[in-house]
């Protein structure tokens, strides 16, 4: 019977749209006491790059046992990501009053301060689900990531952003939201890891080779 729904286009969107509202909902309850905003966001990550990767994910118990093991380490990573969110909120408070004036330099900063904020936030919370990598190792990596694979960065960017604004126009989305941006950011981090992956290991065998680079 499972086999059958597997080869069933519809089941699978529902069972792909009933594992984004519980990885949601999972992520809104983790989130409630807000310093446990980066161990919700790497437990939400690492159940959605388990998915990502082709396996089936136990969404409750990896969530919870991400949560768990990472949970000390998180308050780092949310201090940190607390200081950038903040710093970007107020100086898009004060851009947005410059915008009364019409189209500016203000707007192109301000969306460039986004991607950045968002892109690294990701990475971060992803390479501590993914990783036992010390929290400064993270968060340079993080920064690293975002900019060596830019391509893959712009299209995460650009995808969220979009369902951002789908969210404005149809708020019931937001049972669904958080999972769905987490399985979308999930597949470009896996991409951007896998290159770089690939990477290492040409630049192994060349070194092997003789060849110094």
């Amino acid at each position: 019977m499972e086999k059958q729904y597997d080869d069933n286009l519809f089941f699978k969107l529902i069972y792909t749209l009933s594992d984004m509202a519980i990885l949601s909902i999972l992520w809104l309850i983790g989130c409630l006491p807000i310093l446990t905003i980066g161990a919700s966001t790497t437990a939400l990550l690492y159940v959605a790059g388990k998915k990502v990767g082709g396996k089936e994910p136990k969404i409750v118990s990896d969530f919870i046992k991400s949560y768990k093991e990472n949970f000390v380490q998180s308050l780092w990573i949310t201090l940190v990501l607390g200081i950038l969110w903040f710093s970007s909120t107020t100086y898009f408070m004060m851009g947005l009053s410059s915008l009364k004036d019409g189209f500016n330099l203000s707007l192109i900063i301000m969306i460039l301060v986004a991607f950045e904020v968002i892109m690294i936030s990701i990475y971060m919370c992803a390479l501590l689900a993914k990783y036992e990598l010390k929290t400064f190792t993270i968060i340079k990596n993080s920064f690293l990531f975002t900019h060596a694979y830019f391509l893959e960065s712009i299209k995460a960017f650009g995808v969220i952003v979009s369902m951002l604004f789908c969210l404005l126009m149809v708020p019931g989305l937001v049972i669904i939201l958080p999972g769905a941006i987490a399985l979308i950011a999930s597949y470009f981090v896996r991409q951007s890891i896998l290159k770089f992956l690939e990477r290492q290991e040409i630049l192994k065998e060349l070194n092997e080779e003789g060849l110094d680079f």
